[in-house]
């Protein structure tokens, strides 16, 4: 619970709504583990603070392709899509590693 005072307090000093939440950025000024991020990420989400945004990162170079979706089954399982940075062509699924998990801000949106 310590952690998530640091976080909230973290969130609040530096964060507007809107912006965009990395979890290992946290994990590192927070000084915890990436899993545990991911879940005090989670209970915040539930109090409102914050809502999972799925991105789309390049399996080639490795860079985010700037595709978002706010629920994972909004993501076309089988969906072709070229990465803007290396030009490559690919395939997402759902469940690979190419999908990551951040979160945006939201504490105070109405």
């Amino acid at each position: 619970m310590e952690n998530m005072n640091k976080i909230e307090q973290f969130l609040l000093k530096h964060y507007k709504i809107h912006n965009m939440i990395f979890p290992n950025a946290i994990a590192r000024h927070c000084n915890s583990s990436i899993k545990e991020t991911y879940n005090e990420l989670e209970i915040l989400k539930n109090n409102g603070w914050v809502k999972p945004v799925y991105m789309i990162g390049c399996p080639y170079c490795n860079l985010d392709t700037g595709y978002q979706y706010y629920t994972i089954l909004d993501i076309e399982d089988g969906m072709e899509i070229g990465c803007p940075h290396c030009d490559k062509i690919f395939t997402i699924k759902r469940m690979d590693n190419n999908v990551k998990v951040y979160y945006e801000y939201i504490k105070g949106d109405k």
